[in-house]
C-alpha cells in the first residue's frame, strides 16, 4: 500500500491511500483522514454522525467517511482515523477556472447549490464553506462538487462560537475579534457561498482581499476590503447584472437581506441560458 499526505487543515491531517490489492477497496485510492488532537473523538463522531445524516439524501453532495480502527500510516502515533471518499479533482482552490468554460462553472455552481439546499433542509449550517472545503470528483464523467470538513457544522438555532474562515460582519467586533456565541442560521452560509460564486464565476484576480478570519482588521479594514469586493463585482463584464445584484445582496451586512439557495439558483439557471444562447450566436455567426 503507496500512502502519501495530501493536505492539512487545522483539526486533521489527510492522506491519499492507494492500495496494492483488490482486497483494499477493491483497488481504488482512498482517503484517510487523521484527527490531530488526542481528545478530538467527539468531535470527529459528530462530524461523521452529520454527513451520515446527510447522505440519507442523494443529492446532498456530502464525501462518504466514517470513523475506522486505527489504520497504520507514516505518522508514528495512533491518532484517531476516518475513511474518507477520494475526489481525484482536488478541490476548488486548485480548479483551474480561467481553463474552465463558463457554462462547466455554472453547472457546477449550481450543483453545489443543490447540495447545499438539502443540507439545509436537513436544518444543518455548514458554517466554513470555502474553496478548500468543496472537492471535485468525475466519476460520473461529470465534474460534480463535493462537500467536506463538517467539524464546525450545526444545527439551526444552537449557538456556536466558532467561526467561518470568511466572516459575515455579525460574526466580527471591532479588532478582528470574533465574537462569543452566535446563532447559527442559514445567512451565515448565504454570506460564505457569495465567496465561491465569486471566485469561481467573475474569476476574481485580487481574492486574498476578501476579508478573512486570519488577518487582524479594524471595522475600517474590514470595510475597505468588502468595498473592494463589491466594486470589482460591480465592474466584472464576464456576467450579466442580475448575477452581479445577487451576488452583491449576499454580502449584504444584513442578513435578513440575503437571498436563499433557492432565489440565487434560479439567477444561475437564468444566466446559463444566456451564456447559452451566445454562444449560440457565435456559431451561428461563423
Amino acid at each position: 500500500i503507496r500512502e502519501r499526505q495530501i493536505c492539512e487543515g487545522i483539526t486533521k491531517r489527510v492522506f491519499l491511500i492507494i492500495p496494492s490489492f483488490l482486497s483494499v477497496s477493491g483497488g481504488r485510492p482512498f482517503a484517510l483522514a487523521q484527527f490531530k488532537e488526542a481528545d478530538s473523538r467527539e468531535m470527529a463522531e459528530r462530524e461523521v454522525a452529520i454527513a451520515h445524516q446527510l447522505q440519507k439524501s442523494p443529492h446532498s453532495g456530502i464525501v462518504e467517511m466514517d470513523l475506522v480502527p486505527y489504520y497504520r500510516t507514516t505518522s508514528p502515533s495512533r491518532q484517531l482515523t476516518a475513511l474518507m471518499e477520494y475526489c481525484e479533482g482536488g478541490t476548488l482552490s486548485e480548479y483551474r477556472t480561467k481553463e474552465t468554460p463558463l457554462v462547466e462553472r455554472i453547472d457546477l455552481s449550481m450543483d453545489l447549490l443543490r447540495h447545499l439546499i438539502c443540507m439545509h433542509a436537513a436544518g444543518i449550517c455548514h458554517l466554513d464553506l470555502k474553496p478548500s472545503n468543496i472537492c471535485i470528483t468525475k466519476k460520473t464523467g461529470k465534474v460534480e462538487p463535493r462537500i467536506i470538513d463538517l467539524n464546525t457544522a450545526h444545527h439551526f438555532d444552537y449557538q456556536t462560537d466558532l467561526c467561518s474562515t470568511y466572516p459575515p460582519p455579525e460574526m466580527m467586533h471591532d479588532k478582528g475579534v470574533v465574537k462569543g456565541y452566535v446563532e447559527v442560521e442559514p445567512s451565515l452560509d448565504y454570506w460564505s457561498i457569495a465567496r465561491i460564486l465569486w471566485g469561481l464565476l467573475m474569476e476574481a484576480q485580487d481574492q486574498h482581499v476578501f476579508p478573512t478570519l486570519y488577518l487582524t482588521y479594524n471595522d475600517q479594514e474590514y470595510d475597505r476590503h468588502l468595498t473592494l469586493v463589491k466594486e470589482g463585482i460591480s465592474g466584472c463584464p464576464r456576467v450579466n447584472e442580475s448575477f452581479k445584484q445577487v451576488l452583491l445582496q449576499l454580502l449584504s451586512s444584513v442578513p435578513s437581506e440575503r437571498p436563499c439557495f433557492h432565489t440565487v439558483l434560479r439567477v444561475l439557471e437564468s444566466l446559463k441560458e444566456e451564456v447559452l444562447m451566445q454562444l449560440h450566436d457565435k456559431d451561428a455567426i461563423r
